[in-house]
């Protein structure tokens, strides 16, 4: 496996990790919140109003508190998701490493039978069969890409289907499938509302604020 693909699933890991890590400051926060709310008035020499004032003080300090540290770790998140995306693009964009000389001669002559085949065929549904079958049987992934690429070419008169060229595009290499099979996940994380109702964004806006909970999945305050 390459490097690339053995950093990616590293960052993922770390990925989920900082995601896990999301849920615990916001959960201490609330836990520091409330044990602080008790001692607003421990003489209890406030009137309602002065507890009011003070548990907003409490409420306006804390917040600020969990934004520094919120704001740090949804760039962290979001900066590594981008950086693990760009790597997978680049996996996924990736040409197959090309076989060895007398393999890709072989391939060659096969081609090069089937582009006469194909010329020469007045039967459309034979011929279009004779193209699928080559398309399926490509097997090492340089070839099946080569396919893909002259695949208009090769179709020319018969107008074969779309899924034949589908099929040629689908012979992957393993790290491409495996790529492919996370690939949604990770073109989602850059935007990923790290803070969610799963993991105490709910208490931070039901006793810290609203304002704080809406503010909590941007990468730095003022953010839009």
């Amino acid at each position: 496996m390459s490097k690339e693909y053995e950093q990616i699933h590293a960052n993922i890991e770390k990925l989920r990790s900082l995601r896990k890590e999301a849920s615990k400051i916001a959960l201490e926060h609330v836990r520091t919140f409330r044990e602080l709310s008790k001692d607003i008035d421990p003489e209890g020499v406030l009137n309602g109003a002065g507890r009011v004032k003070k548990r907003y003080e409490l409420r306006d300090s804390t917040g600020k508190v969990f934004l520094a540290a919120a704001h740090k770790i949804v760039k962290q998140h979001h900066d590594l998701a981008r950086k693990t995306k760009s790597v997978a693009d680049a996996i996924m964009d990736s040409r197959p490493e090309k076989p060895d000389d007398v393999s890709v001669m072989r391939f060659n002559r096969k081609l090069a039978a089937l582009k006469t085949d194909l010329m020469l065929s007045t039967n459309a549904q034979a011929a279009t069969q004779k193209l699928r079958e080559f398309t399926q049987s490509a097997g090492h992934p340089y070839f099946a890409a080569h396919v893909a690429d002259h695949f208009a070419e090769l179709a020319g008169p018969i107008i074969s289907t779309a899924s034949d060229k589908d099929a040629a595009k689908k012979a992957l290499t393993d790290e491409q499938k495996d790529v492919a099979h996370i690939y949604d996940e990770l073109a989602n994380e850059p935007r990923r509302a790290l803070f969610n109702e799963a993991n105490g964004i709910t208490q931070i806006r039901d006793e810290i604020g609203k304002d704080i909970a809406a503010s909590a999945n941007k990468e730095e305050e003022g953010e839009g």
